[in-house]
């Protein structure tokens, strides 16, 4: 294990790095690509050591800072060109083409992006010819690991099962004003969303009104989690890229959590049944969740 001194300095580091990469990005935003695919989702199914594993392709780059939240929450506090600052220059693409013969790919990953009730649309606008990646894990499990992540940030009080009672009462009414209100920012929405968030299939059609199945790239977490090259490399292939030797260097975000009490997980697997299977319609696949 590293010590708290080390951890300390690395993160030192990385925001000092992260400021000075953007403030030499903002003095030509305009001279700067857009995203070819977006890490859409879903919050806690393995994004970000997915993100972290395609950084090791020499011919894919990826934005600043893993979730940069243009498409939600900075939509209309920002504009186009601070979101090109987060992503690499004309010149250097072209290079990159020039160097290897095919053209750079480029990478944003954002999970709330799959989640947000108007998300879809906006990036209809702007990357409508994008392709998009889908990781998606047992909903339960997805729910407890959600639960734990918002205790350890100090945002959840109670039980996991009074945190699941909750929820229809702490989302009454968030996301019609979401809908209604294109600057409104729900909190609730993005912290106790722990069953809505894993009706996986609902959010997969509302995509699905703006962008084509061959647009979408859906891959399971716990295959990911099993064998992360393989995934990474399926990523590739969609993205019409050659395979690359990528090697795990680190997992983020790993939790350990107590077990899960049998009644609420029985419970939670009756609720997600008809989600599930409306999903592994849609794939034409069971993904053999519980």
């Amino acid at each position: 294990m590293e010590s708290d001194l080390l951890l300390f300095v690395k993160k030192k580091v990385r925001t000092l790095r992260f400021k000075a990469l953007r403030a030499s990005s903002r003095l030509l935003p305009l001279d700067r690509k857009l995203p070819t695919f977006l890490i859409i989702g879903a919050q806690k199914c393995g994004t970000t050591t997915f993100f972290r594993l395609l950084q090791q392709h020499p011919l894919i780059a990826t934005s600043l800072i893993k979730e940069v939240h243009y498409f939600d929450h900075q939509f209309h506090r920002q504009s186009e060109c601070w979101y090109r600052s987060f992503f690499p220059t004309e010149v250097y693409a072209r290079w990159i083409e020039k160097r290897f013969h095919t053209p750079l790919r480029i990478c944003e990953a954002s999970p709330y992006y799959i989640f947000h009730p108007s998300v879809a649309e906006r990036v209809h606008t702007l990357l409508r010819g994008a392709k998009f990646i889908l990781l998606l894990r047992n909903p339960i499990d997805r729910a407890y690991s959600h639960y734990f992540h918002n205790v350890r940030k100090g945002q959840e009080t109670v039980s996991f099962e009074e945190a699941l009672r909750l929820e229809d009462h702490r989302l009454a009414g968030e996301t019609k004003k979401i809908k209604n209100d294109p600057t409104y920012q729900s909190l609730k929405h993005v912290r106790y969303s722990l069953k809505e968030r894993g009706k996986y299939i609902e959010q997969i059609d509302s995509w699905l009104q703006y962008f084509s199945r061959d647009q979408l790239l859906i891959l399971k977490s716990e295959d990911f989690y099993r064998d992360p090259i393989r995934a990474a490399n399926e990523a590739c292939t969609f993205i019409d890229l050659p395979a690359y030797r990528f090697s795990i260097t680190e997992v983020f975000n790993r939790g350990e959590y107590p077990q899960m009490q049998t009644e609420t997980r029985q419970r939670l697997s009756e609720f997600f049944r008809p989600y599930n299977q409306a999903l592994f319609d849609f794939l034409d696949q069971d993904l053999g969740w519980d």
